[in-house]
């Protein structure tokens, strides 16, 4: 082989993985792995008003616990600049009412329109109780080669307004992940599509198994 097919043969290689590198993250996306662990969701299958109570407590970011993932983050953005850190730990914390718990409402509902199922943070006159613990978020990254979509885990527990402290249903969610086709540079919106994803496949799952 001379020098110059040598070069060019070389070079569709490396063209080559260069668009593996790019499609990678497909290969991470999947669905979601949910597990009905008790009762029923039967109760889905009337027209109901749920309220989604989101917790966050002993919240992993990746294999790492919250308060140490946001203590490290701060500290390497503040040592950039001052303040820079301050920042984005108010982002992280507002982020969770303002972009993410509305994602996860919006796919939700839309799965169980035909149901008559709503969600929301704080609806008016609820007669379902959803709390979600949020065990587990990975944000995910993204380079100008290659870039993995965030992915969440749920534990969910459902009861009745009338009687919040007996659990008629539970279910985990695990691994939803986020959109993998786009690159998405800011970690809040990979986050924010996981929280789409997981409410889409948690609506369906319920939809499904609403008898």
């Amino acid at each position: 082989m001379g020098i110059r097919s040598f070069a060019r043969h070389l070079s569709a290689l490396l063209a080559m993985g260069a668009v593996c590198l790019l499609l990678a993250p497909a290969a991470w996306a999947g669905l979601p792995k949910i597990k009905l662990t008790a009762g029923s969701l039967s109760a889905f299958a009337s027209p109901q008003v749920v309220q989604v109570v989101f917790v966050y407590d002993g919240l992993m970011v990746g294999d790492t616990p919250e308060t140490t993932y946001v203590a490290e983050k701060v500290a390497e953005k503040n040592a950039e600049e001052a303040g820079k850190g301050d920042d984005w730990a108010q982002r992280w914390a507002s982020d969770r009412v303002g972009r993410f718990h509305p994602k996860f409402h919006e796919l939700m509902n839309r799965e169980l329109e035909a149901l008559q199922v709503t969600t929301a943070d704080a609806p008016a006159s609820p007669t379902l109780i959803m709390t979600i613990r949020v065990k587990r978020i990975e944000p995910g990254f993204y380079s100008y080669m290659v870039n993995k979509p965030a992915e969440v885990d749920f534990d969910v527990s459902v009861a009745t307004a009338a009687a919040p402290g007996t659990e008629i249903a539970h279910l985990t969610l695990e691994r939803a992940p986020g959109v993998s086709v786009v690159a998405m540079v800011d970690t809040g919106e990979r986050i924010s599509e996981a929280y789409a994803k997981a409410g889409k496949e948690l609506a369906q799952y319920i939809a499904k198994n609403a008898k």
